[in-house]
């Protein structure tokens, strides 16, 4: 020790010295005390802010603070709990909140009590070496764990709200941690997570008494969703082959994992946290469906709620909503624009035929690093969205055969189309024909570009604009595409098509039927009239979209319809008929909502 230092002496009574390790100062004696302790570790909590007391510091703890001594983060001379020496304490809390300042370094605000009680999932082992304490029905699933907690006291005040730090510096070089490793971590402590701090006190460069984290435990994520789907995302999957794990091994091991969500504090070395968590992650992979209610589920837990939703506002149908959808009006349209299943070619089935360069392309820029994750988002990709492009470049084929100029020079707009995927294809599969994706956001437009230009697709362009802009500065198309345009998006691109001074073909998919409302032009307002009052546009959007699939069909159905029927009376007042106007269908595996209107030249 020198001048500048402090110490902390930790021992126990009646304990005699184990061996000498690095660090450790061995057969000290405390006198004065009425009898003799024996001292078996004298860690340095504080060292000089000099090179010299570094290289003294052998102890791991110790470089770790004089490593922030150096570089800024603690003041030196900064006064630790009790006024005293900066002493490491171990502090468990409630996240209140968090800021990230760049890729190394997050702060965030810890609430403490001087106990605290953690929901456990319904599924936890009782085993539990923690305290187990019944919440009275506080907690949806009746138990809880009960956390005895120390209140920290600096400068002789009791804290119990503070701002704690964690730096990537805080690791040795040598350690597994790593920066994406740091912002995994760093992006589980968000707001009403329970963590664990181990770590000392001092000041922060504004003078601020801070709790610098040496090591931090995730007790339990935030209640929400996304914070469960970020733990699995972070844990080591058995499953992955040895090279795997060596490229990116997982942030957490199943029972650090498992305790996270609410499974008990000792989960570490149960067996049913192994196989929850890869329960969990196969789910994640393989049934999407499920695995968001399971997550939903855990996230009701965490805040004490019961497992499942109450049904308090189930998708109930009334008598009034069968009479609107079996109404004469519904009943004429829906026999005036039969839905026609469409013919699925081998390729559409298969998901990987037709263009795989561009499937290879898509599969390879998945956003995603996490291996189970890209593992989900993959079989979604290649079972579900790629079926539905291959399916909508056949009928686009079909369209493009009934023009009377071929194919050469033809115009082709995919409006609302995020990147263009679909344009990307079919641009693939039709090189002799122009095509514009057109959308409002910008960054996924850029992801586009970027994509087309390391395909080298040419014969595609990138245009942000509103849907309502388009055909503004005289631009004509002769084919317009939509691939689950979301409600009014739909009536949008429908009345683009009629409107132009040769009326266009056009192929769309529609989805959500009760969104982007404020582009949806106002002839389309009699398509949500199913009824000869009129003003049930809110109760065939709820039918619509909901999951009994004999009744949204019929709702998606007199919807579709009576759109078709809007562009009809549009297409009558030009004297324009030569276009002919469908409802087609996909598969309803690949999505529930497997409507595409479609309007084409009659064939001679």
């Amino acid at each position: 020790p020198s001048s500048q230092q402090g110490v902390t002496i930790l021992g126990s009574p009646a304990r005699r010295p184990g061996p000498g390790r690095p660090g450790d100062f061995e057969g000290v004696q405390e006198g004065n005390t009425g009898g003799s302790r024996t001292l078996d570790r004298l860690p340095v909590a504080r060292v000089s802010d000099t090179p010299q007391a570094v290289a003294r510091s052998k102890n791991a703890c110790s470089q770790v603070v004089a490593r922030r001594l150096c570089r800024g983060y603690m003041v030196p001379g900064s006064r630790g709990p009790a006024g005293g020496s900066a002493g490491p304490v171990v502090v468990t809390g409630v996240v209140s909140r968090r800021r990230e300042h760049g890729k190394k370094l997050v702060f965030f605000n810890l609430d403490v009590e001087s106990t605290l009680s953690l929901p456990l999932l319904a599924e936890a082992a009782v085993g539990d070496q923690e305290r187990s304490a019944s919440s009275g029905g506080a907690s949806g699933t009746g138990r809880c764990t009960t956390v005895d907690n120390i209140l920290p006291v600096v400068n002789g005040v009791e804290l119990r709200s503070f701002q704690a730090v964690h730096s990537l510096r805080a690791y040795p070089a040598e350690s597994a941690m790593t920066p994406e490793r740091f912002k995994c971590l760093a992006k589980l402590i968000m707001p009403k997570a329970v963590v664990r701090v181990r770590g000392s006190f001092g000041k922060t460069k504004s003078g601020e008494d801070s709790l610098f984290a040496e090591d931090i435990r995730i007790l339990r994520v935030q209640p929400d969703p996304s914070a469960v789907v970020r733990i699995l995302c972070s844990t080591r999957n058995a499953a992955d082959d040895e090279e795997e794990e060596a490229a990116r091994p997982g942030l957490f091991v199943e029972g650090q994992c498992w305790e996270a969500l609410g499974g008990g504090g000792q989960g570490s070395r149960d067996a049913t946290a192994t196989e929850s968590v890869r329960e969990l992650q196969d789910l994640m992979v393989h049934h999407p469906s499920q695995f968001r209610r399971e997550c939903a589920s855990i996230a009701r837990q965490l805040q004490g709620l019961p497992p499942r939703r109450a049904r308090a506002k189930p998708m109930r149908i009334l008598p009034r909503d069968v009479a609107l959808l079996e109404s004469d009006r519904s009943r004429r349209l829906r026999a005036a624009f039969a839905v026609e299943p469409a013919a699925t070619s081998a390729a559409a089935v298969a998901g990987q035929a037709g263009t795989p360069a561009l499937l290879k392309r898509l599969l390879k820029n998945l956003p995603c690093l996490d291996p189970d994750e890209r593992r989900r988002r993959e079989a979604y990709l290649r079972q579900k969205k790629w079926p539905q492009i291959q399916w909508m470049a056949d009928q686009v084929g079909e369209i493009l055969e009934r023009l009377d100029q071929g194919r050469g020079g033809l115009r082709v707009a995919d409006v609302g189309a995020g990147r263009g995927d679909l344009a990307l294809a079919l641009a693939l599969r039709f090189p002799e024909c122009q095509f514009a994706v057109i959308d409002v956001n910008e960054q996924s437009l850029g992801q586009g570009e970027d994509l087309a230009m390391r395909m080298k697709v040419r014969n595609v362009t990138f245009e942000r604009r509103d849907v309502r802009q388009v055909g503004e500065g005289g631009e004509e198309y002769h084919v317009f595409v939509g691939l689950h345009a979301c409600g009014g998006l739909t009536d949008a691109i429908l009345d683009r098509a009629s409107r132009q001074a040769m009326p266009a073909s056009f192929l769309v998919c529609t989805c959500c039927f009760g969104k982007n409302k404020e582009l949806r032009p106002a002839p389309f307002d009699a398509a949500f009239a199913a009824g000869a009052a009129g003003g049930e546009e809110r109760t065939l959007c709820r039918l619509a979209d909901c999951q009994v699939a004999e009744v949204s069909s019929k709702a998606m159905h007199a919807v579709n319809a009576g759109r078709l029927e809007v562009v009809g009376g549009i297409l009558a007042g030009k004297g324009e008929g030569g276009l002919e106007c469908e409802i087609k269908s996909f598969p309803r595996r690949w999505s529930a909502k497997n409507m595409v209107l479609r309007g084409s030249r009659r064939r001679g």
